[in-house]
């Protein structure tokens, strides 16, 4: 782990350096007060902390819209706080890359690459899909969508060769987001690296 004067036991540090073993609400108040602010670094608790109080909040706004027998205020509720916390996340997340002595592009790697890699999977496993039962498959939608019933899918023994190829193509796709997003749990929990401190901003004395 870098050695750094700040602990909990020397006080907390200025928002430009990272707080290593900062508690919850420090951590949460810190991750608030960097909105935007994707230069320096951030220490594990600093990107971890506010996770754990944000996914209490939306754990929260579910059993009440469970209590009220209702999802729409929470659901939207739920929204907002996703929207409203995304830019803060994104430049804590970029500030903990630093801090294990990572360039943010790997930030912006794994976040395209997962998400483009989820959409092409879907686009290629309908392509799988639609090659092997096209027309009736078709038919089958419109017939469902008329009578509200279920959609039957194709059986496995009735995909064509093509088919099973695009599939496996398809899950291979999805295997690469899954993964980019396990490097990214990973990078996101390892310790401190003594080199990340040529990201931290310049303090000037004016």
């Amino acid at each position: 782990m870098a050695t750094t004067p700040y602990s909990p036991h020397f006080g907390e540090p200025p928002l430009n350096q990272p707080f290593y073993g900062a508690g919850p609400l420090q951590a949460t108040r810190r991750y608030f007060a960097h909105y935007a602010t994707f230069r320096g670094r951030a220490s594990r608790s600093e990107f971890w902390w506010p996770q754990v109080v944000i996914a209490v909040l939306n754990a929260a706004l579910i059993l009440i819209g469970w209590l009220l027998d209702t999802a729409t205020i929470p659901l939207a509720l739920s929204s907002i706080l996703s929207l409203a916390t995304f830019i803060p996340w994104l430049s804590a997340a970029c500030r903990r890359m630093h801090d294990t002595n990572r360039s943010g592009k790997w930030l912006l790697i794994l976040l395209l690459g997962s998400v483009m890699a989820f959409y092409l999977a879907i686009i290629v496993a309908v392509v799988g899909i639609l090659l092997s039962a096209g027309p009736s498959l078709i038919s089958d939608i419109m017939f469902a969508s008329r009578t509200n019933s279920a959609v039957p899918l194709p059986a496995i023994d009735a995909l064509s060769p093509l088919s099973i190829v695009v599939l496996f193509v398809a899950a291979c796709v999805a295997t690469f987001s899954v993964i980019c997003w396990i490097l990214f749990v990973i990078f996101m929990t390892q310790e401190s690296v003594d080199a990340g401190v040529r990201f931290d901003r310049e303090v000037r004395l004016v």
